[in-house]
C-alpha cells in the first residue's frame, strides 16, 4: 500500500513540474541530435556559483520536427504567462510561424522562442532566468535632490529596472 502511494505521489509531482513540459521534451531531445546546432551561454553568480541565467540556441532544418514543434507549443501555450502567436501563413498550412511563450514558476523565468520558416528551417531559443526580478520606481519631479540621484544610480548598478514617472 505505501509503495502504491509513494507511486502515485511520484507519477502526480512529475506532472506539476514543469508547465512546459513538451516544449522541454523536444528541447532535451534536440540536445542529443547530431544534425542540430546548439549555442549556449550561462552566467553564474560569482560569489555562489549558482547559475543566473542561461541562454540556449538550437538551429536545424526538419519539417516533421518543425511540426512536432509547433504541436508542443500549442500544447503548452495554456500554461504561458504570455503567448505571442504569429502564423502569417495561417494555421493550416503551419509551415512558418513564429511563437515566443513566457512561463514563471518557482521563482524563474522561462522565455521560449521558436521561428519556422518556409523552407522547415528552425531556429528554437531557450532563455532561463532564475530569481526574483528586481525592479525600482522614482517619481522624478521638478524637486529630484541628490538622494534620489544616488538611488537611482545605484538600482541601474545592481540590475534593477527602471520605472519613471515624470510631474
Amino acid at each position: 500500500m505505501k509503495c502504491l502511494l509513494a507511486f502515485m505521489f511520484i507519477c502526480l509531482g512529475t506532472g506539476l513540474i514543469s508547465a512546459q513540459k513538451n516544449i522541454d521534451k523536444l528541447v532535451e531531445e534536440l540536445v542529443q541530435r547530431e544534425d542540430t546546432s546548439v549555442n549556449s551561454v550561462v552566467k553564474r553568480n560569482p560569489e555562489t556559483r549558482k547559475i543566473e541565467r542561461s541562454i540556449k540556441s538550437i538551429s536545424l532544418k526538419d519539417e516533421k520536427m518543425a511540426q512536432r514543434l509547433i504541436a508542443a507549443f500549442e500544447k503548452d501555450e495554456e500554461y504561458a504567462e504570455t503567448a505571442i502567436k504569429d502564423m502569417p501563413r495561417g494555421r493550416k498550412d503551419g509551415k512558418r510561424v513564429n511563437f515566443t511563450f513566457i512561463f514563471r514558476e518557482k521563482g524563474e523565468k522561462r522565455t521560449y522562442t521558436l521561428s519556422v520558416d518556409g523552407e522547415s528551417n528552425v531556429s528554437l531559443s531557450v532563455i532561463i532566468k532564475s530569481g526574483e526580478e528586481k525592479s525600482f520606481s522614482l517619481n522624478v519631479g521638478t524637486n529630484m535632490n541628490m538622494d534620489d540621484f544616488h538611488s537611482l544610480r545605484e538600482a541601474f548598478e545592481n540590475g534593477f529596472t527602471q520605472s519613471v514617472v515624470s510631474n
